[in-house]
């Protein structure tokens, strides 16, 4: 295990080793939350000019992934004598921007759960605009729909965000 750095970026995760076999971990970027088939929870009811859009986040990656993160880190040990824990200590905001020409918004706030994986959930009511972003971002256009974390870490506080378009990748 000494033989592994001290800071491993592997399946999402940034993680610091803090102990022989204690580490902690921070994702690269929020993650949507997965329904039971695996796929993103992403939705868009269009009503003539309005769409009702729903979507979950979470800050940390799905369990299997960090299980991969945890089997790297052990190297040649068992995974379970390596202790992965967060190394967030509060989510101060999350936030769902839309950029529609030259002009990006913020269209929906939250807190976030409050404790990991610092889930948050979004319920909102899209322009025509809004809905077109929303639309091209899960088409796989990028630069249309961001959701962004703002966190704090003992390193200090953090923004960590994603494009809605690599979450349509998902599958």
């Amino acid at each position: 295990m000494s033989a592994l750095p001290d800071r491993v970026i592997a399946f999402g995760v940034e993680c610091r080793r803090t102990g022989d076999d204690t580490w902690s971990y921070v994702s690269v970027a929020p993650w949507p939350q997965l329904a039971p088939d695996g796929t993103p929870m992403i939705s868009i009811l269009a009503a003539g000019d309005l769409a009702f859009v729903q979507l979950s986040a979470q800050l940390d990656p799905p369990g299997a992934a960090l299980e991969q993160a945890r089997a790297v880190l052990a190297g040649d040990a068992d995974p379970a004598s390596v202790t992965l824990s967060t190394g967030v200590s509060a989510v101060t905001a999350v936030e769902v921007a839309v950029t529609t020409g030259d002009e990006t918004r913020i269209v929906a706030t939250s807190k976030g759960s409050g404790y990991a994986p610092f889930a948050a959930v979004f319920s909102l009511q899209a322009t025509a605009e809004d809905r077109e972003a929303f639309e091209a971002a899960l088409s796989g256009e990028t630069d249309r729909v961001a959701i962004t974390y703002d966190v704090v870490t003992a390193r200090g506080p953090a923004r960590i965000s994603a494009d809605l378009a690599d979450w349509a990748r998902i599958d």
